[in-house]
């Protein structure tokens, strides 16, 4: 572990690299500088981060190159993507909050399957855990995304794996529980179809 008065010394030296590394054609690549730049921005307090950011370039190419790669097959980069714009929202703006969470509701649009959709809600989760206070004006578009894959009808539906669809189930409710325990009461309201809905799983 480095002290934090190197971080903009490494950072000068080691973020370009990384932001050209993930948008490299190479998938091991891509992986390894998601990672690593990960490990970076978890390394060094987001605050003293935000300070020297100016080493920090580009963040709106770099949120839709990672979203792209949140779709993708290959399981340990689609894992590390869903990681890294997690930790990197701590570095965003409100402005770009919603370039990645609009970025991530277009690719849950057009979702092929259920495993797409667990990937895409757990996407989103990882970047409410650190910004949920600047998604307030989205509460109302992602919590029907929830209450619909969470409801007793879709999971005893007979269309599906049903398991997958346990798995999609729950991934949708543990982003609920996130903005709960984040937003508290300001979210309130929209949770009441939810709640309802999972006393029906329960009985």
């Amino acid at each position: 572990e480095a002290p934090g008065s190197c971080c903009y010394m490494i950072g000068k030296v080691i973020v370009p690299v990384l932001i050209t590394g993930i948008s490299s054609s190479n998938k091991e690549i891509q992986d390894l500088c998601l990672n690593a730049f990960t490990d970076y921005i978890n390394t060094f307090d987001y605050v003293l981060i935000k300070e020297n950011e100016s080493v920090i370039t580009g963040k709106e190419n770099i949120i839709k190159k990672v979203v792209s790669y949140i779709e993708s097959d290959d399981l340990s980069l689609q894992t590390n993507a869903i990681n890294f714009i997690g930790t990197f929202s701590l570095l965003l703006n409100k402005k770009q909050i919603q370039l990645a969470l609009d970025s991530i509701l277009h690719l849950f649009k057009k979702a092929k399957d259920n495993k797409d959709r667990i990937a895409y809600f757990n996407a989103l989760n990882s970047i409410a855990k650190t910004s949920a206070t600047k998604q307030l004006d989205y509460v109302k578009v992602i919590f029907p995304l929830i209450s619909q894959y969470s409801k007793k009808s879709f999971l005893e539906n007979d269309a599906g794996d049903y398991d997958e669809k346990n798995d999609l189930a729950e991934s949708a409710l543990n982003l609920l529980e996130t903005y709960i325990l984040k937003l508290n009461t300001s979210v309130s309201g929209d949770c009441k179809e939810i709640v309802v809905n999972n006393l029906e799983l329960i009985e």
